[in-house]
């Protein structure tokens, strides 16, 4: 019973990577964006756990009491699940919080060199950047705020309120 639902969560595994293959694919070529691409990596990612810990609690709840073996290694195998479900979550917040600040980067890199060679005064650059900075906290507080939404993890969590608050203390 054990091996069948293994190879059913291994089959769940192998689909859930071919599609992040082909989303990574698409970004390669320039059709989507990091930040998609991030979202719809997670989402696939964040699937994936959902059904295979779906299978695991129907199992779970099938099996027989009496068979105390196969429900410690279900529990295990659940925990986990549950444990990479939070780290899948982690990891897209990196990925994504980078992103906005690498784009933020090349927007200032923009201006530096607009004003560099004298096609912006030095007034509009520091209004521009100020905008960009503007735009970049207000983003990164969205960000923040979806991952607190859904996040699952204590540590996690008390992580994020405290980016939030840092965020929120720079003036957004």
């Amino acid at each position: 019973m054990y091996d069948q639902i293994q190879k059913n969560l291994d089959d769940l595994r192998v689909s859930s990577q071919q599609e992040i293959n082909a989303i990574c694919k698409v970004n390669a070529l320039g059709l989507k964006g990091n930040q998609q691409m991030f979202v719809e990596i997670e989402q696939v990612q964040t699937q994936l756990i959902d059904n295979q810990l779906h299978i695991i609690e129907t199992v779970i709840t099938t099996t027989s009491r009496l068979d105390m073996e196969s429900q410690e290694r279900l529990q295990s195998l659940k925990k986990e699940l549950q444990k990479e479900l939070v780290e899948i979550q982690k990891q897209g917040f990196r990925n994504r919080l980078s992103d906005l600040e690498q784009d933020f980067e090349e927007r200032v890199a923009v201006g530096q060199a607009s004003f560099a060679i004298f096609q912006i005064s030095q007034q509009d650059f520091y209004d521009s950047r100020c905008d960009v900075y503007c735009k970049f906290l207000r983003c990164q507080l969205t960000l923040v705020r979806l991952y607190i939404s859904v996040a699952k993890d204590p540590d996690f969590l008390d992580s994020l309120k405290r980016k939030e608050v840092d965020i929120l203390t720079k003036g957004v």
